[in-house]
């Protein structure tokens, strides 16, 4: 009996062990998945700037039940002063009728115009969010064939949908390619991905709060161009930045 007994409290004993020493072999889990999170940003300037390639990040897609109703096309924004940009392009006058649009967001020269269809019998609450990345509708990116604009939206857009109703948007967007084309009317776009380059990745995070970016659209053109054209987000960008409310 007390051998039945001592075997029974062993086998007891070694049961707590196992499951201690499981619970301590995946504790480092949350580590683990820090890294992969920490990991996953990259330094690729890949359809950026002058370089040739296609964005690199998460791809983003509309929902299943909001439709785009033809294309996405660009829009040249009209005059906007006080860039680090040529005369000629800057005082280029408005393509697009913008009465009939209902502007999101903030931007520069990447205007990008649609009609998105809300398929469900309910009201739809659609959430851009930043760092989303939309170029032209060419596979690649490259410079050889593409020479306009792509652009990164900075803070989420929220686009509030009626049910089964169709709503006419503009995306205002940042620039990312100092030296190419403004997109017209006629340069049909399409949304990429989610940028997981780290310095873009900073900049929406560090404005992803601010209230009076308004206020501040010329220096994050020109930070952003740093960054796609330039030697690079600087800490006088990143304190600069921090410094806006």
């Amino acid at each position: 009996m007390k051998k039945t007994l001592s075997a029974i409290v062993l086998g007891a004993f070694l049961i707590s062990f196992a499951l201690i020493s499981c619970k301590k072999n995946s504790d480092p889990a949350p580590d683990n998945q820090n890294n992969i999170v920490a990991n996953f940003y990259s330094t690729s300037l890949s359809g950026f700037g002058s370089h040739g390639g296609f964005p690199s990040g998460n791809a983003f897609a509309l929902p299943h039940n909001i439709k785009l109703v033809g294309h996405m096309t660009g829009g040249i924004p009209g005059k906007f002063p006080g860039f680090k940009i040529s005369k000629t392009i800057e005082n280029i006058p408005s393509s697009l009728p913008k009465s009939i649009f209902t502007e999101y967001g903030l931007g520069t020269y990447v205007n990008i115009y649609m009609k998105l269809y809300n398929t469900s019998t309910s009201s739809y609450k659609l959430i851009i969010p930043e760092g989303v990345i939309m170029c032209d509708s060419f596979p690649n990116d490259t410079t050889v064939y593409d020479s306009t604009q792509t652009g990164i939206i900075i803070q989420p857009d929220t686009i509030d949908f009626p049910p089964t109703d169709t709503l006419s948007i503009c995306l205002k967007s940042f620039c990312l390619n100092l030296h190419h084309a403004i997109p017209s009317a006629q340069t049909i776009y399409r949304f990429a991905v989610i940028t997981n380059n780290e310095s873009l990745h900073r900049v929406v995070t560090i404005l992803r709060n601010k209230k009076t970016l308004a206020d501040h659209v010329s220096e994050i053109q020109s930070i952003l161009w740093d960054i796609t054209d330039g030697a690079g987000l600087t800490q006088a960008d990143i304190d600069m930045m921090n410094s806006w409310q």
